[in-house]
């Protein structure tokens, strides 16, 4: 057997055992006509069960040089309720063609019991915008903000240099327009300000407009992201581990290593936050309950936006239903634009903003806050408290029960019960710390619930001890058909190297003589190593001392 198909062969055993290990573990292959793996997709059972919570915004994005075939490795990314990324499934795809991106996203969804995400950020790759238009048609998908402004600055950059204010104009009208009307509107006068009818790249930019500019999505929760920067450091991150010579088996433990160390970082993030208080900025009411309720990361956030309160003025346009809020002016920048807001009110606690800032990122506005504190309204509101924030976030909203027995009919998953059981304890240990009274209750609980366990731990196993004996045959043949299995699967040949754009460009051959070391130069002067007469030190040493023989001299 060739190292290739060894690669192939030793990737899909360790797939398999980690299955056994752990059925909720997911991975699929696709082959070609020549039996050789043409697309590899794998996720492991915590990160599908991070996705029935976090999954509501995604970013894909592909990256090159990982591995020996060359071909493109494309993960899932998410965040998670600290505002942490989060590794949502991965795929290594031969080509990026409309066909690969197909059965990515399909296998992808089919690991998430299909649940589709509600918005879906990446670069923009025609392949990769037609695949989400078929798999996922309900999801909203959005270009990268970052990628759209760079190549603009490549494309129109001679403009920002050459018409006074352009840039300015440009920025602002992408920015700072709230609404699709004001952005039309904008641009509009941005276009005939300047005279740019006929520019070819502004009226493509038009025409993708509803993908990238940010008024266009305000309604779509994206989760504070409008780039696919997580995933562009997540794949800097995992370059650091791999490179252009690794193998399909390296590739994958160096993964699994990046993966074991993005939980690390979130389970210790979850114990801050049930055991350490954040500090507070004021004595409000309202900011000691979204002290309560929100991680430290998004109290942070929230923090950030009351803050913001003081720096607009408050109108009332209707009794207790519609305020108008403007900008103070700012004394460091006189010169910047006021903006102002509509905030709109009704009986007992519904309210909304024309920023659409909560509806984007999940988090109320300074807006809101200014008119629920001037209607003494001194807690955030149920309907604007958005769970996926909270420190309750991973608490069971969805039937695990139901997901167990969707993946297997005769086994559980060790990831559901053991994620569902810690959840619980890590809260029992939180408030059995608060006292030693609560400290003895819960340790008296916690030996008496281990004792019973220890106890039905042994009848089952005596039970099943009884069954195996009963059905050693049954047994027997069953090994023998998990074994033909793995033999199949190592009938699976290396893929040929990948001609994607990302492909490394393949190195000249250079004979022996061109590899040994060169040889240095010798200094004239001095006849030394490494360096020549004109930088030899003893000339200068010469040259100095002359120096001061003349200055003394004189």
């Amino acid at each position: 057997m060739s190292l290739f198909n060894s690669d192939i062969s030793t990737t899909l055993s360790y797939f398999q055992q980690l299955q056994a290990e752990n059925p909720m573990f997911f991975y699929a292959v696709q082959i070609d006509s020549n039996n050789c793996a043409k697309n590899m997709f794998w996720v492991d059972g915590r990160s599908r069960m991070a996705y029935q919570h976090f999954g509501d915004a995604v970013t894909f994005d592909t990256t090159y040089c990982t591995n020996k075939y060359s071909m493109p490795f494309a993960p899932f990314i998410g965040v998670n309720h600290h505002s942490q990324t989060i590794l949502l499934g991965c795929a290594l795809i031969r080509d990026e063609t409309v066909e690969s991106f197909m059965w990515v996203f399909r296998t992808w969804l089919n690991a998430m019991f299909g649940k589709h995400p509600t918005c879906i950020l990446t670069d923009q790759d025609p392949s990769m915008r037609k695949a989400i238009s078929e798999v996922l048609p309900n999801t909203a998908h959005r270009f990268c903000k970052w990628h759209i402004l760079r190549k603009a600055h490549e494309h129109i950059g001679i403009l920002f240099g050459t018409k006074e204010k352009f840039q300015e104009d440009f920025l602002s009208c992408i920015n700072f327009s709230l609404t699709v009307e004001d952005f039309e509107s904008s641009w509009t006068s941005m276009i005939e300000k300047h005279r740019l009818e006929d520019n070819t790249h502004l009226k493509h930019l038009y025409q993708i407009r509803d993908k990238w500019v940010p008024s266009y999505f305000r309604n779509i929760f994206c989760a504070f992201m409008s780039t696919t920067q997580r995933s562009e450091s997540f794949n800097a991150l995992l370059k650091g581990r791999v490179n252009n010579h690794t193998t399909i088996y390296e590739f994958v433990m160096q993964y699994e290593k990046a993966l074991e160390d993005r939980y690390d970082i979130e389970e210790e993030e979850d114990f801050r936050s049930l055991q350490y208080k954040p500090s507070s900025w004021s004595p409000s009411p309202i900011e000691r309950h979204a002290q309560k309720i929100y991680t430290r990361a998004m109290f942070r956030v929230f923090k950030d936006q009351l803050k913001e309160i003081f720096s607009f003025s408050l109108n009332e346009m209707e009794p207790k239903a519609l305020y108008k809020l403007v900008q103070v002016p700012n004394s460091e920048k006189p010169s910047a634009r006021r903006r102002t807001y509509m905030v709109t009110f009704q009986a007992p606690a519904t309210v909304s903003c024309n920023c659409k800032m909560f509806e984007f990122s999940g988090m109320v506005c300074s807006h809101v806050l200014k008119v629920l504190l001037h209607l003494d309204i001194f807690e955030i509101p149920s309907e604007y408290i958005l769970k996926r924030w909270t420190k309750s976030a991973k608490e069971e909203s969805f039937d695990t029960h139901q997901c167990l027995s969707i993946e297997s009919s005769n086994s559980s998953s060790k990831t559901l019960m053991f994620n569902s059981l810690s959840r619980k304890i890590m809260k029992l240990v939180a408030e059995g710390s608060t006292s030693i009274e609560l400290y003895n209750l819960a340790n008296k609980k916690i030996d008496q619930v281990m004792g019973e366990l220890v106890a039905a731990k042994m009848h089952l196993q005596e039970n099943k001890s009884m069954h195996d004996d009963m059905t050693q045959i049954q047994g027997s043949a069953c090994s023998q058909a998990q074994e033909s299995i793995i033999d199949n699967n190592c009938m699976v040949r290396a893929p040929p190297i990948s001609n994607c754009k990302g492909k490394r460009k393949m190195q000249r051959f250079k004979p022996h003589s061109e590899l040994k070391a060169k040889k240095q130069r010798t200094c004239g002067k001095c006849h030394g190593k490494g360096h020549n007469s004109r930088t030899c030190k003893e000339k200068l040493l010469f040259i100095l001392k002359c120096g001061t023989m003349f200055l003394c001299k004189v």
